[in-house]
């Protein structure tokens, strides 16, 4: 594909869109989060990431139907009465999770109580949990809406900035953060559910819609496997980093694990765009879609893998300019996870150009290993050399991951060449 052929795509537009908001809200994140972590010391930002683990854990729960198998759905549905009923499937069973997960939470804090230090972090975690549990994500993905969605994501930066800047102060309780957190994902949870249903003018709580629950369970469950894979591989290490070593170095891993992961709505916004561009070429084609994974990776991939050994020896340096000489610890575990970041940047096409050819029970054995190797190698080797294990374990798992998805991904379209006929297929979508 030519340069000016790139440039003049929807996909490029879009993406270069949804780029804009991405740094704009990540700079202004990033800028007033530098202050808050300041505020707050290594030990309480212990506290609330041990606090945000396990909402994450408890989110899974809503996980069980995946976002990548209902945006595949959504896309696949003729009519908006069809549409509407996912939704409401959707939302009213995460929302249904959610109330089972806070019932057991009451419940355990009912007998064990709350630790001094803790209470702000914990009780803000229970908004934090039920707005990220219904997140409108997957439903503007569906609708081609990624940029708007990034657009409130940008707002809501400015939100939080203005309630860390106005508020924060050396030496604020731990889990205070979390509280801006909530605020920051209120905004786009209103803002991106009144987007999503403008079209459909109706409430997407319904109990009579959760006959569809089985169906959508059974029908996707080696990409919610897939997804409970992928949280032990991308983020359990931080609690380990708790459990294992100790709260303060959570907190100084925690920070580093923040700071690179300004690059994951990157990587999320770049799957979401994808992702139907994906089912569409695969749907013309087999060979269009390999010829496109090579593109994207050539566009995307090789610039980042150049840069990857300078980022390597400044970022330490960086690190420390951003959050002074007490978070020091934390330099080189940034530096290795950024560059983890940058692999898994690189390589999103191949792992969704698998699930876009409906390969979701192989994209779960890729991550079944991933998952034992990178837990079993974190409880073994982070009580000993401590979360720059963490790190260098995350890195690996990384690599192994962009091999195996890129091998895959175009070898196993080679197997779908025989006979292709493309003479009389629709024109190409771009």
């Amino acid at each position: 594909m030519s340069v000016r052929n790139i440039v003049l795509s929807s996909l490029f537009r879009e993406s270069m869109e949804t780029a804009v908001w991405q740094v704009l809200s990540k700079v202004i994140n990033v800028a007033a989060m530098t202050w808050a972590i300041r505020c707050l010391g290594p030990e309480k930002m212990g506290i609330a990431a041990m606090v945000i683990a396990a909402v994450l854990q408890l989110a899974l729960l809503g996980t069980i139907i995946s976002d990548v198998y209902v945006i595949r759905c959504y896309r696949n549905m003729t009519t908006d009465m069809l549409r509407l009923s996912l939704i409401q499937s959707v939302f009213t069973f995460r929302t249904a999770c959610v109330t089972v997960a806070l019932s057991a939470v009451f419940i355990v804090l009912a007998f064990v109580g709350i630790a001094d230090g803790w209470r702000l972090a914990i009780l803000a975690g229970i908004p934090l949990l039920i707005l990220s549990a219904n997140s409108p994500t997957w439903i503007l993905a569906s609708q081609d809406k990624t940029s708007i969605n990034f657009k409130y994501q940008a707002f809501s930066s400015l939100v939080t900035a203005a309630l860390y800047v106005t508020f924060f102060r050396p030496g604020i309780m731990a889990g205070a953060d979390i509280v801006v957190l909530c605020a920051g994902q209120l905004v786009v949870f209103a803002f991106g559910w009144r987007a999503a249903l403008r079209d459909f003018h109706a409430f997407p709580f319904k109990l009579s819609e959760l006959r569809h629950v089985p169906r959508l369970v059974w029908a996707g469950r080696w990409l919610a496997f897939t997804a409970i894979l992928s949280y032990l591989v991308n983020y359990f290490e931080v609690p380990l980093v708790g459990y294992l070593a100790s709260v303060t170095d959570a907190g100084f891993y925690r920070t580093a694990f923040q700071l690179a992961g300004t690059l994951d709505p990157f990587i999320y916004s770049a799957s979401l765009v994808l992702f139907p561009k994906l089912i569409a070429w695969r749907a013309y084609s087999p060979a269009l879609l390999r010829s496109k994974l090579k593109t994207l990776f050539a566009i995307m991939g090789l610039p980042l893998l150049l840069i990857i050994p300078v980022a390597y020896f400044l970022l330490p340096s960086v690190f420390c300019l951003m959050y002074g000489s007490a978070f020091a610890k934390g330099g080189l575990p940034f530096a290795v996870l950024t560059i983890s970041k940058l692999l898994t940047f690189s390589g999103v096409a191949f792992g969704f150009g698998l699930w876009a050819q409906e390969r979701d029970a192989l994209m779960f054995f890729l991550a079944l290993p991933a998952a034992v190797v990178g837990v079993t190698a974190n409880i073994i080797l982070i009580p000993r050399f401590g979360m720059v294990a963490a790190a260098i374990v995350n890195l690996c798992i990384s690599c192994m991951m962009l091999v195996a998805t890129a091998c895959l991904s175009l070898g196993k379209f080679d197997k779908d060449l025989s006979g292709l006929a493309v003479s009389s297929a629709p024109p190409v979508p771009e």
